[in-house]
């Protein structure tokens, strides 16, 4: 636990507590690069949406469901419609004298007040804008959203309102650099936004902030929403869109669809007893999660697979998260993570606790049977994905009974060392591959009758745990005991160890034979000469 962070055991569940620091929107730009100590962030390289964080058997958050355009939406007339209207923004005049916080130094950068109010005409009540009016009457203050990471006296470019909740952030820049700087800006805003809703009751699994930076051109959009009771976390909707390109206008008129309707729909407060609870987590200015609800994997303990460099290594992960996610078979079978934590100097990956699930191999057989037959076919939908685990180990095979019935069901957890199978490995991920396992994997393609692939680092250790399967170590519930026991399965057996020998002798003596023969012929050379 960071210096950050206490554990709170006065309140009426286990939360841990982050201190809030709250600054001015404009700190949080490309530029200054200030830390968002306390909130979650995903890449839109993971297409996030309810399932992530839904549990296999019930649904834990409602909200998140709503905002991925899909193509029948993005065929609809309000959709054609957006797009036609994006499309206009991008060939109006621009008119930059009444946006006060905008330097004008290059007017086709800048944004004009006309991007604004016509952002304002087309969702007509739903929109307030700074345009043409006292900065403080947009301010989070006057909006009563000062707590959070801006400050009171930050003021969005504009927000969208049901009327009694602020429940959208609007940032509109005058650069190339727009999304970067606006939607660092527009997450300060949203944590503000958020967590005025959780303190006036609204349930933590409805709260959800969509957030829009835009440059005329350029647009992009993210949501921040939270985990339980009230960690905030920020993820990115879509990447950056250019409004000139018709694709990326008819997504973008997409995610508008979906928030004009989302904004049009009244927030519920949740019950009294909710409400204190909320009060309890917002106790001395502090946001907090419920571990006994969630996992968090601490830097230290990640893999970073792309030779210790873990910014590289958290894009690779979220791009092998996201092969995977899009298919509905392997998302109900892989535990993908659901933000990244930010803290002073580190990260950590944030993962629902898979409390009612066990690691080893059944005790019944029966499940034993249902066990491996499942992880056969869990592992076989994630190879046709075009990815390898390399990291296949009883430990990360997590299993539960179904409730009434002999089967069971897989999550696969532990994604740091995954791979596309067309990939080349890392040295790093080369030094972490045992020798046992380099062989595993060889003997396994050689037995295919083909050449080595990533994925006979995934089939040969499948391979072990069917040979095994009734093995009374391979049932040990504890992670260190059962990784040892099943790298020592690894090892060659006393078969395996005596052909090698012989198959040394045999080279040895054929290198003998050899060397004689090279030695006889140089001879005959020298009679020669």
């Amino acid at each position: 636990m960071s210096d950050l962070e206490l554990e709170d055991t006065n309140t009426s569940c286990n939360i841990v507590r982050t201190d809030v620091t709250a600054r001015a929107a404009s700190d949080f730009a490309a530029d200054k690069d200030f830390k968002f100590n306390g909130v979650g962030f995903m890449s839109h390289l993971l297409c996030y949406d309810a399932t992530i964080i839904d549990h296999p058997e019930e649904r834990e958050h409602t909200a998140t469901q709503l905002f991925y355009p899909d193509e029948r939406l993005l065929a609809s007339k309000d959709v054609l419609h957006l797009s036609e209207f994006l499309f206009n923004i991008t060939l109006c005049n621009y008119d930059f004298s009444k946006v006060s916080e905008e330097p004008k130094k290059n007017p086709l950068r800048n944004v004009q007040s006309h991007h604004l109010d016509r952002f304002k005409v087309e969702f007509r009540d739903q929109i307030m804008t700074s345009t043409g009016s006292n900065n403080n009457a947009m301010s989070m203050a006057s909006m009563k959203c000062s707590f959070g990471f801006a400050s009171g006296q930050s003021s969005p470019d504009g927000v969208g309102t049901d009327g009694n909740f602020v429940r959208m952030i609007l940032e509109v820049k005058h650069n190339v650099s727009t999304p970067a700087v606006a939607l660092r800006q527009a997450i300060s805003e949203g944590t503000n936004v958020a967590w005025t809703q959780l303190r006036s009751g609204v349930k933590w699994s409805d709260i959800y902030v969509p957030l829009i930076g835009g440059n005329g051109y350029l647009i992009q959009f993210a949501a921040i929403a939270c985990l339980n009771p009230g960690f905030p976390f920020c993820f990115v909707m879509s990447k950056v869109l250019d409004l000139t390109d018709s694709r990326d206008r008819l997504v973008a008129a997409g995610h508008f669809s979906k928030i004009k309707s989302f904004i049009s729909s009244p927030l519920h407060r949740s019950t009294e007893t909710e409400a204190t609870l909320t009060d309890e987590v917002f106790a001395q200015n502090k946001v907090g999660y419920n571990p006994d609800l969630y996992h968090l994997k601490s830097q230290k303990d990640f893999f970073a697979s792309k030779n210790n460099d873990y910014d590289d290594s958290l894009l690779h992960l979220f791009a092998v998260m996201n092969a995977l996610f899009v298919n509905e078979t392997c998302r109900k079978n892989i535990l993908f993570p659901l933000c990244i934590r930010q803290s002073r100097d580190s990260f950590e990956l944030v993962f629902r606790k898979l409390t009612d699930y066990s690691i080893g191999v059944p005790k019944d057989p029966t499940l034993r049977s249902n066990y491996i037959e499942t992880v056969e076919q869990v592992l076989k939908n994630i190879h046709i994905r075009g990815v390898a685990h390399l990291d296949f180990y009883p430990s990360n095979i997590m299993w539960k009974q179904v409730a009434d019935s002999n089967q069971v069901h897989i999550m696969i957890i532990d994604w740091d060392s995954g791979h596309f199978i067309h990939e080349d490995l890392s040295s790093l991920v080369m030094e972490r591959l045992s020798r046992n396992r380099k062989r595993l994997a060889f003997e396994h393609a050689i037995a295919a009758g083909r050449q080595i692939t990533l994925l006979d680092y995934d089939l040969s250790l499948l391979s072990l745990l069917k040979k095994n399967i009734n093995e009374s170590s391979l049932q040990e519930p504890r992670k260190t005991e059962l990784d040892a026991a099943f790298i020592l399965l690894q090892e060659p057996t006393e078969e395996q160890l005596l052909l090698k020998e012989e198959e040394g002798g045999e080279d040895e003596k054929k290198g003998g034979e050899e060397d004689g023969e090279e030695m006889e012929d140089e001879e005959e050379e020298e009679e020669e000469v």
